[in-house]
């Protein structure tokens, strides 16, 4: 097995949606709803993932480890397509291709084509950049994604097309006389 040396085989900044820290990663497995670069924010419409418009958001699509192509010159058109199954990283920290420059600390959020850029007044933050990193270039987002503190929607945006009630318990709850036995 080769060993990987410098930037054979990448540029010096990680490539898009490349898991960049070694600390425990939560990951979900969703099926793509559209094509969705490496990289980018994601969100769940219809149970499926797509490309996130604004914050909130699921998750960031960690990239695959194959070119989905004929020759190495496929790599810079790869992507995901609609129907396959794809990581989504909720908790850790991933490249992620940046439209401004960022310094290390900002925060986070994202653009409606699911890419990063440091955050403004009014912006749903997502995460924090660990890295500095030039507009056009990468950078490393550090998120912990939950669904706390979000808002549902007047529809149900829950994701799930599994969405039946929960089922009654089936009998009462056992009770106790006075002299404690049942």
């Amino acid at each position: 097995m080769p060993i990987p040396v410098g930037t054979y085989y990448q540029k010096k900044e990680l490539g898009n949606g490349t898991v960049a820290t070694i600390e425990n990663n939560v990951v979900d497995t969703v099926t793509a709803g559209e094509e969705i670069n490496f990289g980018v924010a994601v969100n769940i419409k219809d149970g499926k993932a797509v490309t996130a418009t604004s914050a909130p958001i699921m998750g960031i699509a960690i990239k695959r480890n194959r070119i989905d192509g004929d020759d190495y010159n496929a790599l810079p058109d790869d992507k995901f397509k609609a129907g396959e199954l794809i990581g989504v990283l909720r908790k850790g920290g991933i490249s992620v291709p940046i439209t401004t420059d960022v310094s290390r600390y900002d925060f986070a959020t994202i653009n409606s084509d699911g890419t990063f850029k440091t955050a403004g007044a009014g912006d749903g933050v997502v995460g924090r950049f660990k890295t500095d990193g030039y507009a056009g270039k990468t950078a490393i987002v550090q998120v912990e994604l939950t669904d706390m503190g979000i808002t549902a929607p007047a529809s149900d945006n829950s994701g799930s097309n599994n969405n039946q009630p929960t089922t009654k318990q089936d009998t009462q709850p056992t009770t106790t006389d006075k002299g404690g036995k049942q």
